[in-house]
């Protein structure tokens, strides 16, 4: 039972980390000139997938793990298949604590 709290404590902990680190680079971008610059529809799509759904299902882990983390999974996997090549792996180290609360909210259920 203990090490259920502590999944879900590590999910919640990574999971600032992580939004953190992404809104501290979206801001970093905002400021910058080309924000909102995309050049294909292609961009814009990779864009609402990561960072925007990644960080959004996390959010929505706070509340509803199994939910949440599920919609970062989605948003990361749709990245990674418009992406077309797997250049920056630290985004999928980004979207891991969706994964610990989806392993959480499974844990959870069962006990």
């Amino acid at each position: 039972m203990n090490y259920i709290k502590n999944l879900h404590l590590l999910a919640r902990i990574f999971s600032l980390f992580s939004i953190g680190f992404i809104l501290f680079f979206l801001i970093a971008h905002l400021i910058g000139d080309d924000f909102g610059q995309f050049n294909s529809i292609q961009e814009k799509m990779m864009f609402l997938f990561f960072p925007i759904g990644v960080c959004a299902g996390q959010m929505i882990a706070w509340k509803w793990e199994l939910i949440g983390g599920s919609v970062t999974g989605i948003s990361i996997i749709g990245f990674h298949i418009l992406e077309k090549k797997y250049s920056i792996p630290i985004i999928d180290g980004l979207a891991l604590p969706g994964l610990l609360f989806i392993l959480s909210g499974l844990f959870y259920r069962k006990n």
